[in-house]
């Protein structure tokens, strides 16, 4: 399942849009009023991280690295991501108001839990007893 941003976080967009104008760069304020949310970042009970439009944020192209741009909108841990001149990302801790909505319409997949998988059980018996 996927979200349109303004319209399931009216107040969170608007926040959102209005950092983005004060720190200068309009561009990137005007693409919130259409940001998909897709999926959340994990599980961890700090994180209301999105991402955005499919955008995974981790298998970006060596030779396009230099495209991603990291834009601090807030202190205490509010970026935005964007490649190629497109919000991708935006992390976000400690917004347990969004991290409800998250939950609600992106449940956690096992594969997200804190972003790892679920350790294996430890194997303490001897190699021979393995085969």
């Amino acid at each position: 399942m996927s979200f349109h941003l303004k319209s399931t976080l009216p107040d969170f967009a608007a926040e959102l849009e209005n950092k983005l104008i004060a720190k200068g760069l309009p561009a990137y304020a005007a693409q919130v009023a259409e940001l998909i949310v897709t999926d959340r970042c994990c599980g961890d009970q700090m994180c209301a991280s999105m991402i955005c439009d499919g955008y995974d944020g981790e298998n970006v192209p060596l030779e396009e690295e230099d495209q991603v741009q990291a834009i601090l909108v807030e202190e205490w841990y509010f970026v935005v991501i964007a490649f190629k001149g497109k919000i991708v990302n935006i992390e976000l801790l400690d917004r347990p108001e969004i991290r409800a909505v998250l939950d609600e319409l992106l449940p956690v997949r096992p594969e997200k839990n804190g972003g790892a998988a679920e350790p294996e059980a430890a194997d303490d018996r001897p190699d021979a007893e393995r085969r």
